[in-house]
């Protein structure tokens, strides 16, 4: 009898133990949820969505990138905290929300809150001002600004964050009375530091190249490779370092093996050469992408034009749905919307259920053949090769995008290059090795541009 009730007790345990070691080894199971605590299109939202793109073909399941802005970032860090700490809620967080906003904000989280996953990106703070400034370097600026007390504004994002920790340190080291005036946005930041009506913005090194704008100290002990020629605080006798790093965080409490599941995964990621080289050229061209468009003007003074987006409560509502239902598994793009109408038959079947049309940069489907057909008729195969022949940098590759280059030229020669590329997709991912960039060529939109 006993021996009985004891096979029966060993089985048990090895059913339970086989069970969970199941279990265990199951994750991740389903979709997981990166919260971006800033906008779309950023500079923290771009690098995070690669990382996610990279990381979900290692794990094996979807990562959805949730954006939750506000208070400088904290809103969307706050939920990190709170979320259950099962490796499905992560966060991709900048410095100061982690580093110093907990210091210096009363906040619902602190330090101690997380699992730190690992970091994407490093880069020193930079101390910005415009070109036309009048001085010529840190040092005048300094001895201008000790003869001048609080006539110098600084412009910072928020509180406590590395646009304005650095700047106070700065600030104290060389006896500078400074004016620090909070923005809701870096973009608004620039346009008063171009019109002068604001000096001074410490930023990540991407703002060079976006605004006309130029370095004059950066946060660190020794010269950045692509920053070689902005001088250290080192240099000024300064013992100060400052870098903005980006990062993945989960709620503290991660089982281990889960732990060791994303670290890995993130490791292999970032060390890998594809990595390096796209988020280099992402954050180094973020002008080039979405917030060269449109879409950047209207959102630099907290507007966005397109309908329905611009309702707070419907935006509130779509992001209050789980991450996983919006996910496209219905090989139908806007399935909830369509589904949301399907019952009522308000709209026939197939208008309802008919694919999403992709449309060109700007222009719709007919006016981009009508362009195309233009440029066709302007020059013969030979006229072709020798107007491209006549462009070094940028070298068109279509009859359409030689149109554009000479257009271009004939009103700004010579200036080709304050455009670092033409935009185009990733020729290394999937239906995305085109020579054209209209969204109709693109296999990922199915039947959706014929």
């Amino acid at each position: 009898m006993i021996r009985q009730m004891m096979k029966k007790t060993l089985l048990f345990l090895c059913v339970f133990m086989l069970g969970a070691t199941g279990a265990l080894a199951a994750y991740p199971d389903h979709p997981i949820t990166l919260v971006v605590p800033f906008g779309a299109g950023g500079g923290t939202d771009i690098p995070a969505r690669l990382l996610a793109g990279m990381m979900e073909k290692r794990l094996g399941q979807p990562i959805v990138v949730q954006n939750v802005s506000g208070a400088g970032g904290t809103l969307g860090v706050a939920q990190v905290a709170a979320a259950k700490p099962d490796g499905y809620t992560l966060g991709y967080v900048p410095t100061g929300t982690m580093c110093l906003q907990p210091h210096v904000m009363k906040l619902p989280y602190g330090t101690d809150a997380f699992d730190f996953i690992g970091t994407s990106v490093s880069q020193p703070v930079v101390l910005m001002t415009a070109k036309n400034a009048p001085w010529k370097n840190i040092n005048e600026f300094i001895e201008m600004a000790k003869k001048n007390p609080n006539k110098y504004v600084v412009g910072i994002t928020a509180t406590g964050n590395m646009t304005h920790v650095p700047m106070l340190q700065f600030a104290e080291h060389f006896g500078l009375k400074l004016r620090f005036i909070p923005y809701r946005s870096g973009g608004e930041i620039f346009k008063d530091i171009m019109a002068g009506r604001t000096h001074l913005h410490a930023d990540a090194p991407a703002s060079l190249s976006t605004f006309d704008v130029y370095g004059l100290v950066q946060f660190a002990d020794e010269r950045s490779e692509n920053l070689s020629d902005i001088p250290t605080t080192k240099e000024l006798g300064m013992d100060a370092r400052f870098s903005h790093w980006q990062g993945v965080i989960a709620p503290r409490g991660l089982p281990k093996d889960v732990l060791r599941t994303l670290e890995t995964a993130m490791s292999e990621v970032v060390n890998s050469e594809a990595f390096q080289q796209e988020a280099k050229k992402r954050v180094d061209e973020l002008y080039m992408y979405d917030v060269l468009r449109a879409d950047r003007c209207i959102s630099v003074n907290s507007l966005e034009a397109r309908v329905p987006f611009g309702d707070l409560d419907f935006v509130r509502y779509v992001m209050s749905i789980r991450p996983e239902l919006k996910m496209n598994t219905y090989d139908m793009g806007k399935y909830l919307l369509r589904k949301a109408f399907a019952d009522d038959h308000i709209l026939p079947d197939d208008i309802l259920w008919r694919q999403k049309a992709a449309f060109s940069d700007a222009v719709g489907h007919s006016m981009v053949d009508d362009l195309k057909d233009y440029a066709e008729s302007l020059y013969s195969d030979e006229a072709f090769a020798e107007g491209c022949a006549k462009y070094e940098f940028a070298k068109p590759f279509t009859k359409e995008s030689l149109l554009y280059r000479d257009i271009f030229e004939k009103y700004y020669p010579g200036q080709a290059k304050m455009v670092k590329d033409f935009w185009m997709p990733n020729k290394a991912w999937k239906g995305c090795d085109v020579k054209d960039p209209s969204a109709r060529v693109l296999s990922n939109y199915g039947a959706s541009g014929v």
